[in-house]
């Protein structure tokens, strides 16, 4: 029993491992086309990833933030609130 144990899990580390080398050859391709390092295009996919995501869920607070109260005001207002806007 514990040999079969012991054969089905070599079994699926050597699956695994195939499966991360496959996505490591995917990996460096995708990085020799970019013109980066290995390191610096996962570095900058994931930081890009992370700051759409971001981006997503503030976007989403907002527009739910909005339909509590559908009012709109003209953008110079809100410019002008956060001192980006022209002084008259």
């Amino acid at each position: 029993m514990i040999e079969l144990i012991l054969k089905e899990g070599i079994i699926w580390l050597l699956l695994l491992y195939a499966l991360l080398m496959k996505k490591k050859s995917f990996l460096d391709n995708m990085a020799k086309f970019e013109g980066k390092s290995l390191s610096e295009l996962l570095k900058t996919t994931t930081l890009s990833s992370l700051e759409d995501a971001y981006d997503a869920q503030i976007g989403d607070a907002a527009y739910d933030e909005y339909l509590k109260n559908p009012q709109s005001r003209p953008l110079s207002e809100s410019l002008e609130e956060y001192g980006l806007g022209e002084s008259e």
